[in-house]
């Protein structure tokens, strides 16, 4: 019997490694057509959430056709058709008028959703054809759920560490399409055992049903029921999505540091349709509070170093609450009649949770509320299962007692350090630990903590502006005397002006007056009478200080909430004091933008586009650099911002301009502590692209140096390798 259980657990296997395998390829292979990292993602991610929810939904109707000789035809008829649909491949972008959101759905849905369905109904076809075998396990066939996301977890893995850095995305393509085809002929042959080994109970139309999984559920599942399917998986869905974002863009944004919160989730899958199936240990709840409490002490005072202690606070507190939500949903899990319905909810739940997050949440919330948020239903979820019944008094007085010694201390003049920190963090916390026995006044102790978080200014400058869109969250803040105004995206500055004293008016942050872009930008204004720039990333509009009344300028920028913040004259006035002739802001991708400007159109481009402290791999290619010099008149400067905490880019970028015969100069500038304090200057590293020495001559002046990058390999839209980047 044991390799009819080998056979479909490969075949399950094979299928979910393909949709794991799948998803970062396609993504890679949209950013150079629509451009902006965060929308594309999201999109994607939206759109395999709802593909993977569709697949459940064919295998559904598929089970429901009494033959097991009819369901494996339709099954291979479903992926015949989705075969014809192989290999993947875009090549047209959204015209103007389009919206790339709906663009991008469109495009994903003509290429994509075919075989991402027909891969995405085998786990629970599978499953279902398992259970209705002579197996010694086909009673209780959820153990293959485990090697589903065991597949998921190694593709996942294997993408940015093997293929991504070995392969072409169109050998890829190439590659994926083949295997698909194998895995469909896989999951079609598991169909026909069957026939051939169907136990006699079943009937010849299967009509009997095998034992509950749980050994108690034989009945219909109720609405109940089915509402806590989907709440749990919805729950973590959304903390998935939650502490993904929180962690990349406020404490740590690391490239690929996405793939270490996504792995556990997929363990945590493992481990509960494996190992854990028969439940939790009773000290799993202990271990909740625990880190639970260590999360929220964390969280509340908006903790970012030592980096990696917070950060495996916060995975840690991730992977006991996940853990604990997917072994109640696993411990739900209904007789193998049901299966498919079971796995429509779990595929529900995951949607409701990815369209909360990516969709509802950044048109609501002005800060990324749905993180705590989620972990709070979390706690809720692990603990509240045989709470004790309501009570007033236990429930809901010790937390409004909290509440109010709160904020007595907020209001309270305390001294910094020490004695503020015991009585807004450390007392409240040990309180709420003593508050863990029930459940719901538990819960509301740790709102009430972190809720307290976003009336304590000792944490951060006073916030002006807060707002969310697509693209991330946006906060424009001042010190106490208002000497600055600053804009951040998520944690990382993106450009700030002086209110007072002797800059007032002027850029600072990495544009300040004696920073390596404004020495270029003022060398090429001497040299020449009417000076165009193009800008890639507005910012404040910072650099628009330097502009002459006799140039012209013109800024890109993917993001409108930044445009209109720029525009606004109450926080930033560069854009409308500018000296430029003309000055004009294109709102969309650059990359996209700068196809319809006029060839020769510039003597500066600078790159200056950010996504908190990631910058956008799709401009930073060979094609993408063709592109630029297309817009460059002759003598012209590319000139890349690459200040970055986690990658080395300067050899990246000179690979990529050695494709096209450029030489590349780079100029590294520290700032004493006190100046980036007193003065809000900020160190930063710029780089020069320019096609001759001559059309550079600063390259020959002090703290300029010449980048050869010798054997590096130049990034191209079809191929990247993000490891051989970040910073040694």
């Amino acid at each position: 019997m044991r390799h009819i259980t080998l056979w479909f657990g490969l075949a399950t296997f094979w299928c979910s490694a393909l949709i794991f395998w799948v998803e970062p390829l396609i993504g890679k292979q949209l950013l150079p057509l629509v451009g902006g990292a965060p929308s594309v993602w999201n999109v994607c991610l939206l759109f395999f959430q709802l593909a993977l929810l569709a697949g459940y939904l064919t295998a559904h109707g598929i089970t429901r056709v009494r033959s097991a000789r009819l369901q494996g035809a339709i099954y291979l008829a479903v992926a015949t058709a989705a075969i014809f649909t192989l290999p993947v491949e875009f090549r047209a972008s959204p015209r103007a008028e389009d919206s790339p959101t709906l663009w991008l759905l469109g495009q994903l849905a003509l290429e994509l959703l075919a075989p991402f369905v027909a891969l995405a109904a085998a786990a629970p076809l599978l499953q279902h054809w398992y259970s209705r075998t002579d197996a010694a396990t086909a009673r209780d066939p959820y153990f293959l759920y485990a090697a589903s996301n065991a597949g998921s977890l190694i593709a996942l893995l294997l993408f940015p560490l093997v293929i991504e850095p070995q392969l072409r995305i169109q050998t890829q393509n190439v590659l994926w399409a083949t295997l698909f085809g194998a895995a469909m002929l896989l999951a079609t042959a598991a169909a026909t055992q069957v026939r051939r080994r169907v136990p006699a109970a079943h009937g010849a139309a299967g009509a009997a049903e095998s034992a509950p999984a749980t050994g108690s559920r034989h009945a219909r599942p109720t609405a109940r029921e089915l509402l806590m399917w989907l709440v749990l998986a919805a729950v973590p869905s959304s903390l998935l999505m939650g502490v993904t974002t929180h962690l990349t863009a406020d404490i740590a944004p690391v490239p690929l540091l996405w793939i270490v919160p996504l792995a556990l989730y997929l363990g945590t899958f493992i481990a509960a349709f494996g190992w854990l199936r028969t439940g939790l240990p009773s000290w799993f709840a202990r271990v909740v509070i625990v880190t639970a409490v260590a999360w929220c002490t964390l969280y509340r005072i908006g903790a970012t170093e030592p980096l990696r202690f917070v950060v495996i606070v916060h995975l840690l507190a991730f992977t006991a609450l996940v853990l604990g939500a997917h072994v109640r949903l696993a411990a739900r899990r209904p007789a193998a009649s049901y299966l498919t319905t079971y796995y429509i909810a779990i595929a529900a739940g995951g949607a409701l949770g990815g369209v909360f997050n990516a969709l509802i949440a950044p048109s609501l919330l002005d800060s990324y509320f749905e993180y705590p948020l989620a972990m709070l239903l979390a706690v809720w979820l692990n603990l509240g299962e045989g709470r004790a019944p309501f009570d007033v008094k236990r429930d809901l007085v010790p937390p409004a007692i909290l509440v109010g010694f709160l904020g007595l201390m907020l209001w309270t003049p305390l001294p910094d350090g020490a004695p503020r920190a015991i009585a807004l963090v450390i007392v409240p916390v040990l309180i709420a630990y003593m508050l863990s026995q029930r459940v719901l006044r538990f819960t509301l102790a740790l709102g009430a903590i972190l809720f307290s978080g976003g009336f304590d200014l000792v944490l951060h400058d006073r916030v002006l502006h807060a707002e969310r869109n697509f693209y991330g969250l946006l906060r424009v803040t001042t010190d106490e005397e208002d000497r600055f105004r600053q804009l951040l995206h998520g944690n990382t500055l993106h450009g700030a002006i002086a209110r007072s004293g002797a800059t007032a008016g002027q850029p600072l942050t990495y544009y300040w007056t004696g920073s390596p872009v404004a020495e270029v930008i003022r060398h090429e204004q001497n040299g020449q009478h009417s000076l165009a720039v193009g800008v890639v990333g507005l910012g404040v509009g910072a650099l628009a200080w330097y502009a002459r009344p006799d140039e012209q300028w013109t800024f890109y920028e993917i993001n409108p909430a930044v445009v209109e913040l720029a525009r606004d004259t109450t926080l930033f006035t560069f854009l409308a004091e500018s000296g430029a002739r003309t000055l004009d802001v294109v709102t969309g991708d650059a990359r996209l933008m700068l196809r319809d400007a006029p060839d020769s159109a510039y003597h500066v481009l600078v790159l200056d586009a950010f996504t908190s402290d990631a910058i956008p791999l799709h401009i930073l290619t060979v094609e993408a650099v063709g592109l630029y010099l297309d817009k460059l008149k002759p003598g012209g400067l590319l000139v890349f911002h690459v200040s970055n905490r986690y990658l080395d880019l300067p050899p990246v970028i000179a690979a990529v301009g050695r494709e096209h015969g450029l030489h590349a100069y780079l100029r590294i500038q520290q700032i004493a502590p006190e100046l980036q304090a007193e003065e809000r200057y900020v160190s930063s590293d710029w780089l020069v692209l320019a096609r001759s020495p001559a059309d550079f001559p600063l390259a020959a002046r002090r703290g300029w140096l010449e980048v050869h990058a010798p054997g590096v390999r130049a990034w191209t839209d079809d191929y990247s390798n993000i490891w051989t980047a970040f910073a040694r």
